[in-house]
């Protein structure tokens, strides 16, 4: 028999010094019943009020379903998350393994990419009044979402400097309110974006004729992409990044920044 989770509530707890992921919802396909029997369901589900301290940094949070099969309708509303920090740049470029048929247990996942949340094939994805706090500077980016659609974060605070606040793969139907300085934002799609990082610049956004284009956040970005702009050197759609200390526009398009194509 498939096993079905559905409307639920988990609230008001406080964790200290956890030694794995403060949330795991995984969605699973070990198929162990009779054939036929259909993957689980894991869908509305509130998680409101949490304060976690002390937590393990390597993995963050984990929202997962499986391919083809998604965590549905899934909302976290006041969670303060304060974990021990360090991660490294190249932990932010890790792919943890998929492993649907493998027993729901964190630790097979590996250390993540993000140190808040990591979170794939889910749809309605919703998170309000959010903090995260590393004790020491984690370098991964807060968020990761890998084919997620529907997303909505608002009121979310995060250390600064921060080198990417998410990071967006397949994604769809994504937006992030409230989050100063990063203005008000909605994509329709994303199919690989990163950052959304502190203090939108533009990339010396030079039009054809060597006219520099002014920074003034999201809505140039798409006025750049209708006229083809070629950014630093060679055609990019748009490219956020934050600026060099004491100038006006980032000194180069790296990988990280928010690349709208």
């Amino acid at each position: 028999m498939a096993d079905w989770l559905e409307d639920f509530t988990v609230s008001n707890i406080a964790m200290r010094n956890i030694i794995d992921v403060p949330f795991f919802f995984r969605l699973g396909s070990r198929m162990r019943g009779p054939d036929g029997v259909p993957v689980g369901k894991l869908r509305r589900v509130l998680v409101n009020n949490v304060v976690v301290s002390g937590a393990d940094s390597k993995q963050a949070a984990l929202v997962t379903g499986i391919p083809g099969h998604y965590i549905e309708d899934i909302k976290f509303a006041h969670i303060y998350i304060r974990h021990r920090g360090g991660g490294g740049e190249e932990a932010a470029s890790i792919s943890p393994p998929e492993i649907e048929n493998a027993y729901p247990e964190p630790n097979r996942f590996g250390p993540v990419p993000a140190h808040g949340f990591f979170i794939r094939h889910a749809r309605g994805v919703s998170m309000r009044d959010i903090e995260i706090q590393p004790l020491e500077e984690d370098l991964r980016p807060a968020f990761v979402l890998n084919d997620v659609e529907g997303a909505d974060f608002a009121h979310i605070k995060l250390p600064r400097p921060a080198e990417a606040s998410f990071v967006l793969k397949s994604a769809k139907d994504f937006s992030v309110v409230a989050r100063r300085p990063i203005p008000d934002t909605h994509l329709e799609s994303a199919a690989e974006k990163t950052g959304l990082r502190e203090y939108f610049r533009l990339v010396s956004a030079m039009s054809p004729a060597g006219r520099k284009l002014p920074s003034r956040g999201f809505n140039l970005i798409r006025a750049a992409q209708a006229k083809g702009l070629a950014f630093a050197g060679r055609e990019v759609h748009a490219t956020i990044c934050k600026p060099a200390r004491g100038t006006t526009t980032a000194t180069d398009g790296k990988s990280f920044g928010f690349n709208i194509t």
